[in-house]
């Protein structure tokens, strides 16, 4: 939405746990919401009047209080911009006409009643019959009666008893699932023995829907913010922990509340359930806070286990050896990615009124990396890892990486995931050496940003050292057959990748005494010819033919396809057996026909790959789905890696995890982990590499 193009959206129906979370994801990812519009869908009337907002059956209540108030006030949308509808509709329908509305909200009800086109009264022309579909579309905003089954639905969804104060000492909480006494005082900040007490008639057995007391006199007993309980009794609580009792003012905002604290939204409505209905001046509301301490772990093995049950780990260290009797920390760790939601905003307001309309690319991007790496914190935290997670848009803009690094809140973080921009790379990385703070790239950077920094990790192999681990494998795989080597001396970056293979491959294909060469055959170009003459005047027929070439040039490369086919369709070579290796970028050129790299069994050399049709990512892929609602990309499964080990690292070893990669070894979705530092002092590089090639029209992993 902006100020020439407004856009807005209809809906939701009703008070719905989404609400909380829409603005929470406002607040976090900062969207601007100052040329956004709001309709909402329906208001109860009652005896020829809208409810007043003050009704606790309100939709505009439910809609203010779960969400529109809980966005920070430089984010919010003007009031002007809230539309609801009142028994006068005329305003409502008016406000329609010069807003574009992008996303109009629908919904089965529970007996698959359409909610909420409920029939017009069956009075006078419709006494007989309904109207027909011609008329019923011609309807427009009005005011209806109910079906009972959408008043009872709706009833279901509005009235809401969790939480009900009893009195001033005292509040009633109605029993869930899997909840125990423990959990319930925990969540409400009290002594669990003061929940006993106050239930002895329930003994130590609760049911789902039990209505139980739970006693508050001695934990409000002034206005001002005040520690509930200093050392909560659950054992399975941090020992400096607290929960503190806020007393809300006028004009506070859940989203500056939690700022305030330094706590998320969700850690406050969780603690407090009767937030349901919002804040409102003069509540006391619980503040969970974690201090960032040092605590003894009882149980390292059984959170080492749970680690690499994750992940089916193939570490062979005794992890749970090499911590045992020490101590952890909850660690806070940094993301740094580029949402760009202001260009993504600009983009989205240029859309047509109708079709598809996609998310900017960067902004796309940005996003699966984070969904991925959230899904490793995700996991590592249920293993019993304790996390203090921060997400920051660098905006792709280096004066904004500059503020986020100067802020006080980050002088405290132990690991930064993130940024993915050169720039930005070079300011963090000077950032991490001065404060020793490790960092990790996710996405593929020179090794010169390794060059004497130690507190700089990069996820993937560069290309230099993918293609010194091709020479090794063709080396070791290949060293009966006839190697042929194709040269490209007319681009400088394919010469220096010829040059280190056949430096390479000399070196390692000498330790095989059943070798067929001490060095590969060179082919000094695709020439001018139809046929690939160069290359053929190596071709044997008694052997296989192994035809690497390094090449990244699009043209080149097509060049060499081309007339390698010709040369195959030929005779005799039509009945010589071939092999082509070439790089990963061979995999995006689309001039390149699938058939032919189906037809040379094409095996290229990568930093990672992706098997979709494996157990482990069908998994992944379904728990992304239930989280997210989408499907994940490649980044999806980078940053998931990039996250999981790293943190892994942290846990383990503390700060300092990456003296100790060579024992932190991890498979991973889309690689596995192998980080090794060139020289002392320099940082650190992930070394694994993948070979994959195309068989029948399939992509398979051989190395």
């Amino acid at each position: 939405a902006t100020e020439l193009q407004p856009a807005g959206i209809c809906g939701p129906i009703g008070p719905t746990e989404q609400l909380p979370l829409v603005a929470r994801l406002v607040n976090e990812l900062k969207i601007d919401l100052s040329h956004a519009h709001f309709w909402g869908m329906d208001e109860w009337i009652i005896d020829g009047k809208a409810v007043s907002e003050n009704h606790p059956l309100s939709f505009k209540k439910a809609d203010l209080e779960l969400c529109f108030n809980r966005i920070d006030p430089q984010l919010q949308m003007p009031k002007t911009n809230l539309h609801f509808p009142t028994a006068a509709t005329t305003g409502f329908i008016e406000s329609w006409n010069d807003v574009r509305c992008v996303v109009m909200q629908g919904g089965q009800g529970e007996i698959k009643h359409w909610a909420f086109n409920d029939p017009v009264k069956r009075s006078g022309e419709f006494e007989e019959k309904p109207p027909s579909l011609e008329e019923y579309k011609k309807l427009n905003t009005r005011v209806v009666d109910l079906h009972p089954s959408t008043i009872t639905q709706n009833g279901g969804e509005s009235i809401q008893q969790e939480g009900v104060t009893a009195n001033k000492n005292q509040l009633i909480h109605t029993v869930k699932q899997g909840e125990t006494l423990w959990s319930i005082a925990r969540k409400y900040g009290v002594n669990p023995k003061d929940v006993t007490d106050a239930n002895v008639e329930k003994g130590n057995s609760l049911n789902i829907g039990d209505k139980i007391i739970i006693p508050i006199s001695d934990a409000v007993k002034k206005d001002e913010t005040t520690p509930i309980v200093d050392v909560p009794v659950n054992p399975l609580e941090n020992p400096e922990d607290s929960i503190i009792l806020h007393k809300v003012q006028k004009g506070e905002t859940m989203y500056g509340i939690a700022t305030k604290y330094g706590v998320s939204q969700q850690a406050i409505l969780a603690a407090n359930e009767d937030l349901d209905k919002g804040l409102k001046k003069g509540m006391k509301i619980r503040i969970p806070l974690k201090r960032k301490i040092v605590k003894v772990i009882e149980t390292e093995e059984q959170v080492v286990d749970k680690i690499d049950a994750t992940l089916d780990s193939i570490d062979s260290v005794d992890y749970a050896n090499s911590i045992k009797g020490r101590v952890e920390q909850v660690y806070d760790v940094a993301i740094l990615l580029p949402f760009e939601l202001a260009e993504n905003a600009r983009r989205m307001a240029k859309c047509p009124p109708f079709g598809e309309c996609l998310t900017y690319a960067n902004t796309f991007r940005a996003l699966n990396f984070h969904h991925g790496m959230m899904l490793a914190i995700d996991s590592l935290q249920k293993a019993g890892v304790n996390l203090n997670v921060r997400v920051y848009d660098t905006k792709a803009d280096t004066a904004t990486i500059n503020r986020i690094l100067g802020k006080a809140e980050f002088k405290d973080v132990d690991l930064i995931l993130g940024p993915i921009y050169v720039k930005e790379i070079k300011i963090v990385s000077k950032y991490a050496k001065k404060n020793k703070v490790q960092m990790v790239c996710p996405v593929p950077v020179s090794n010169k940003a390794l060059f004497q920094n130690p507190y700089v990790s990069k996820l993937t192999a560069s290309k230099y050292t993918q293609v010194e681990y091709l020479a090794k494998y063709i080396a070791e795989r290949h060293h009966q057959e006839n190697i042929i080597l194709v040269r490209n001396k007319y681009n400088k970056t394919d010469e220096v990748y010829f040059q280190l293979f056949k430096k390479t491959f000399a070196q390692e294909v000498v330790k095989y005494d059943s070798r067929n060469s001490d060095s590969a055959k060179v082919a000094i170009g695709v020439g001018k010819s139809s046929k690939l003459i160069y290359v053929q005047q190596h071709m044997v027929a008694d052997k296989k033919n192994i035809i690497v070439d390094l090449s990244t040039n699009l043209g080149h490369v097509s060049n060499l396809i081309t007339k390698l086919t010709t040369t195959m369709n030929s005779n005799p070579y039509n009945r010589y057996e071939v092999a082509l290796f070439g790089m990963e970028d061979w995999q995006t050129f689309e001039t390149v026909d699938e058939k032919y790299k189906n037809r040379y069994h094409l095996s290229i050399v990568a930093p990672g790959f992706l098997d979709f049709k494996s157990p482990e990512s069908i998994a992944f892929i379904e728990k992304y789905r239930a989280k997210y609602k989408t499907d994940p990309d490649k980044f999806s499964f980078v940053g998931f890696d990039a996250a999981f080990t790293n943190i892994k690292g942290l846990f383990l070893y503390g700060t300092e995890f990456s003296k100790y990669y060579n024992q932190l070894k991890t498979r991973g979705y889309y690689n596995s982990s192998d980080y090794q530092s060139a020289e002392e002092g320099s940082g650190y590089e992930n070394k694994n590499v993948s070979i994959i090639e195309y068989d029948n029209y399939h992509l398979r992993k051989v190395n």
